[in-house]
């Protein structure tokens, strides 16, 4: 996979606004408020989930409301004094479940797969999935909050794979996506792939509009020049959406219909996306290449 993954028009505007954030300043990392994300501790008390794969969109959710509700109830919902945009504990709980990737959900719905692929490395189901069923979740492993142009990283990311220049950040880019409430973006890192509960970043779109404005770009085959032609196209080939889950707390990749065992998951990236990636593409040139081990499940 070398692309980011949106679900619906309105998503790839707000994925718009992150790109063009994230370009509008030469030196991303060096201006942009960097915010000690703090840890939820209490995720690694957790006794598990049993079954992962009984696992439901509405059982997560709420779990993932008692995390937060716990750890509020344990503090004074109050300004925090170590986080320069005064974000109250309440708000600093919900930005750290957004980054947090929680231990023991062994959800193995899909699969990580470069053949048969569309576009290199490709997301796959594992078994028979029902529509609306929860294929796998998508990682906030770094986040951008927009209004304040604040990067945190997840307490979980490793101080190696945490980006010190703006050409790495860039390389990142393409595998973030909006959360609905307009405030975050949520990022995947594509070297944290071990674990089939979060790889919702690696969802392909099945189709790929390449805008007449930049003929420049190579063209790949079944590349679509006529943007109403991919929309379609795209659309109609799309077999899921990503999506928010208990108010924001985390970000998922949920069926839109059945699909069977071995098939590749889609979503539609809309035209926004695409014309934005050519754009960024022939100005700095094609994304450095992150390299991914195909390791799946610990």
């Amino acid at each position: 996979r070398s692309h980011s993954t949106c679900q619906m028009a309105h998503s790839c505007s707000k994925r718009l606004l992150l790109i063009l954030l994230l370009r509008s300043s030469s030196s991303f990392l060096q201006t942009r408020t960097r915010v000690q994300n703090i840890r939820l501790r209490w995720l690694s008390a957790d006794p598990g989930y049993g079954d992962g794969d009984a696992l439901t969109i509405e059982a997560l959710s709420k779990k993932l409301r008692h995390y937060v509700h716990e750890f509020v109830a344990s503090q004074e919902d109050a300004p925090d004094t170590t986080d320069p945009r005064g974000f109250t504990i309440s708000e600093r709980a919900r930005e750290a479940m957004l980054c947090s990737r929680i231990p023991g959900l062994a959800l193995r719905r899909v699969r990580l797969d470069t053949e048969g692929s569309v576009a290199g490395v490709g997301l796959f189901t594992a078994r028979d999935v029902k529509a609306g069923e929860l294929l796998t979740l998508y990682p906030g492993d770094v986040l951008a909050h927009l209004p304040s142009d604040a990067v945190v990283w997840g307490p979980h990311v490793n101080e190696r794979l945490r980006c010190t220049d703006d050409d790495s950040f860039n390389a990142l880019i393409d595998y973030g996506v909006s959360v609905d409430d307009d405030n975050y973006s949520v990022i995947g890192h594509p070297e944290l792939n071990h674990d089939s509960s979060y790889l919702g970043h690696f969802t392909n779109d099945a189709c790929r509009w390449l805008p007449p404005e930049f003929d420049s770009l190579p063209e790949a085959d079944g590349d679509f020049s006529d943007e109403e032609a991919y929309e379609a196209a795209s659309q109609s080939r799309a077999n899921a959406m990503h999506t928010d889950l208990a108010e924001g707390l985390h970000m998922a990749t949920v069926a839109t219909r059945d699909i069977q065992k071995g098939e590749e998951v889609f979503v539609s990236y809309g035209a926004d996306y695409w014309f934005e990636h050519a754009d960024r593409e022939e100005l700095i040139g094609p994304s450095l290449a992150i390299s991914p081990t195909y390791r799946i499940g610990d």
